[in-house]
């Protein structure tokens, strides 16, 4: 079957997540086009083992730990979507779109009449999840961004809807023994000024600031080290820390989840997805939330004992086998109960 998987490229969680399930869908044959919009193309991530088709898509505009909704709107570029969009045609006609949240993919799907799934964390907003109150734009947007016929939703428990687990990639073991001195930070929506006010007091602790996009090389400054995003490097230290502070998105919870760190989130404002986010990892005992970056509130949450690893089932395959079998609409449910019931969390069956 040849099918069009559209990834949004806004971070690093759409492109992770998307990987695994391509990388089980070319397994059983199946032929495959990514196209990637949200993110500079001229510097494409690698999917599906090839370079991926590149648009600039539509994406929001964020700044100080904010979304900046003056900027995003000028930054729009209708036409330049609607020109991206109609240059689709020019691709071969594929049997099957999939999208993960992306909006070029799912949008040309239904002015083409292709039948168009949905896998990600945002189609979970769909059903009934913990969510803030108000954002009616917000949620008008997650419901018309990137429409499929068919959506599954991801999310860290079912809620009682037909969601999945977490699609996450193979991971290290966790360590045995937590580095209790050592503290990671990945909060790349925040300025640095305000992560360096945040994290320059914590001076009984080694901080390891990740990913910032304003950080090209390795920067060592006191108890605080600087370093530009490395996947190995990071998962490494990922599975040995005590805890990280990171912006409240969903694939890195996951992880962290999964190696049984302690999570402190600090949400997007004005970002219905990161709020919701920040809701649901309380509300499951999973991690803290970080309104402000106080660094007084980094003590209270380290003293507390680790949360136990949640073991994530294998979910890019489940969701590959049924996209091979048909994709059937009235096969997700009996898909979400099985997969939960194949969740571990600290050794035992959940």
């Amino acid at each position: 079957m040849r099918i069009l998987y559209g990834v949004q490229g806004t971070g690093n969680g759409h492109v992770s997540r998307s990987r695994e399930v391509l990388a089980e869908l070319q397994s059983l044959g199946h032929e495959v086009q990514v196209l990637v919009s949200g993110r500079d193309p001229a510097t494409p991530p690698e999917v599906g083992g090839s370079v991926p088709l590149t648009r600039h898509g539509l994406t929001f505009a964020t700044e100080g730990g904010r979304i900046r909704w003056c900027r995003s709107a000028r930054d729009l570029h209708p036409w330049r979507a609607w020109r991206e969009l109609a240059g689709l045609d020019a691709l071969p006609r594929p049997d099957l779109v999939v999208t993960d949240f992306e909006p070029l993919s799912a949008w040309w799907a239904r002015l083409q009449g292709l039948r168009c799934i949905g896998v990600g964390h945002q189609y979970a907003f769909q059903e009934r999840v913990p969510c803030p109150s108000g954002h009616w734009g917000s949620r008008l947007v997650l419901r018309r961004f990137a429409p499929a016929d068919t959506s599954l939703g991801l999310h860290w428990d079912s809620f009682g809807q037909n969601i999945l687990p977490p699609i996450v990639p193979e991971l290290p073991e966790p360590a045995k023994q937590r580095r209790e001195d050592l503290l990671l930070v990945y909060l790349p929506f925040e300025s640095l000024d305000g992560i360096e006010r945040f994290v320059r007091p914590l001076q009984g602790l080694e901080v390891r600031v990740w990913g910032h996009p304003q950080v090209r090389q390795k920067r060592p400054d006191g108890h605080v080290r600087w370093l530009p995003f490395q996947r190995q490097d990071f998962l490494e230290d990922l599975r040995q820390a005590a805890g990280i502070v990171c912006s409240a998105g969903f694939e890195l919870p996951s992880e962290a989840a999964a190696l049984g760190c302690r999570i402190l989130v600090r949400p997007l404002v004005g970002q219905l997805e990161q709020g919701a986010n920040a809701l649901a990892l309380r509300a499951l005992g999973m991690g803290e939330v970080l309104v402000d970056l106080d660094p007084s509130h980094v003590e209270p949450w380290l003293s507390r004992p680790a949360p136990p690893a949640r073991r994530w089932p294998n979910v890019a395959r489940a969701v590959a086998g049924w996209i091979h079998s048909g994709a059937s609409a009235d096969e997700v449910p009996g898909l979400a109960d099985g997969l939960w019931n194949e969740l571990r969390v600290g050794g035992k069956d959940s």
